[in-house]
């Protein structure tokens, strides 16, 4: 009872650190931990994406919330699908996708347009609430309706997390 009533706890702290506007949970072990954290589970909560503009591109930013359990970024793969589960084609310049600190410093950078994307740098920062997603892409096409997913990637866990880009 008592692991149910902090798993429970942890969901309403998570969905009230984003706003109350949780889109999906992904509750997984994880693999790698920090001092104090939860061990067994990492609480990932991804807030309602808002459109913004990167610079020059359309893009989206995704508030992100965790509860602990030592998720680090590099335990995820991202990608976008189309509103059937398609992969949609993310190749070339142009698509970029950053985590941002709450003063809006990139800490860590995901090469989501190579052949075979992978993290650039800041794959070992842990998971933290005050955290943003950002997605630029080229041109003028629409991602609206399309959903970026977070693929759990790492040693001892499966699952994905996902939000619908308006």
């Amino acid at each position: 009872m008592a692991r149910t009533s902090t798993l429970l706890a942890g969901l309403v702290v998570a969905a009230a650190l984003v706003g109350g506007t949780a889109a999906w949970l992904l509750l997984a072990p994880s693999s790698h931990f920090s001092p104090g954290a939860r061990s067994g589970c990492a609480l990932i909560v991804l807030g309602t994406p808002d459109a913004v503009t990167n610079g020059s591109s359309p893009g989206y930013r995704i508030p992100v919330g965790s509860t602990g359990g030592g998720a680090i970024w590099s335990d995820f793969a991202f990608s976008v699908q189309d509103p059937r589960g398609n992969p949609i084609g993310i190749t070339g310049s142009g698509w970029n996708l950053t985590i941002r600190n709450a003063a809006g410093t990139t800490i860590a950078s995901y090469d989501i347009g190579a052949p075979n994307p992978s993290w650039v740098s800041g794959g070992a920062i842990l998971l933290s609430t005050t955290e943003t997603i950002d997605l630029a892409y080229p041109g003028n096409d629409s991602l609206s309706g399309d959903t970026i997913v977070l693929q759990w990637i790492g040693s001892s866990c499966t699952g994905s997390i996902s939000a619908t880009l308006p």
